[in-house]
């Protein structure tokens, strides 16, 4: 059946994928600009809403490419349904997952069902539930550490166990109208000399749940979770 593309919604929280590939986009363009058949988007229809679950790079490039009415297959769902359908996406068609495809969806499904035992959520998200039990540790480390930063203290950490991609939060000393604010930086030390991927002031507390910005320049994110090695540092340095 056919769509029109505008009649779809989108939603952040169901795109599993740590972030589109733009190239991969512009092929699929160029290809249905050319005549070029694609199977079908998945879309959930709840009341008048269809919620895509599955095919995010081919709505990109139909968008791209100009095209009205997309190939859809419509099944009968509310959002969390497709939430759940999204999760294991792209597990035997399309883009190959990425791992950091796959850690974002074990941290969404964590997020969103964290009361289901580590093997279900496996057989959601389409890995092993070891995996699973991982991230839900580093959820609740990356919980521990908020609080902390709440009560004054600053972090340093590192990204996947990669010692030269740091995470500095430095927690400023005073609260302003009664909320905590951070500074955060995160800089990859590979290069010569050093390359500050992120550097903000004032961000609030809240926005941790939100995800970090690695690259200010792109869309990608990383998830407090995606961070391992937590020290704190002196509350003199988070001063400075």
């Amino acid at each position: 059946m056919k769509l029109p593309i505008d009649s779809i919604k989108l939603d952040s929280d169901l795109q599993p994928r740590a972030a589109l590939n733009q190239g991969t986009i512009t092929e699929y363009a160029e290809a249905m600009k050319e005549g070029a058949q694609f199977p079908g988007v998945v879309v959930f229809h709840e009341g008048e809403t269809y919620w895509l679950a599955d095919g995010y790079h081919r709505h990109a490039a139909a968008k791209m490419a100009g095209v009205q009415d997309i190939s859809a297959e419509i099944r009968t769902g509310s959002k969390e349904d497709a939430l759940k359908f999204a999760l294991s996406a792209n597990t035997t068609h399309g883009l190959r997952r990425s791992q950091a495809d796959k850690r974002r969806a074990v941290i969404i499904a964590l997020r969103r069902f964290g009361d289901i035992s580590n093997r279900e959520l496996g057989r959601m998200t389409a890995v092993d539930d070891k995996t699973v039990a991982k991230y839900r540790e580093r959820l609740e480390t990356a919980k521990e550490v908020v609080k902390r930063l709440e009560a004054g203290e600053s972090f340093s950490a590192i990204l996947e166990n990669d010692e030269k991609k740091k995470l500095f939060i430095f927690r400023f000393p005073k609260r302003h109208n009664g909320r905590v604010f951070i500074r955060q930086v995160y800089v990859d030390l590979s290069g010569d000399p050093p390359f500050y991927q992120w550097d903000t002031r004032g961000l609030s507390l809240d926005c941790l749940d939100l995800g970090i910005s690695i690259d200010k320049n792109s869309d990608q994110y990383a998830d407090l979770a995606e961070f391992t090695a937590w020290k704190g540092m002196d509350e003199d340095i988070a001063r400075d």
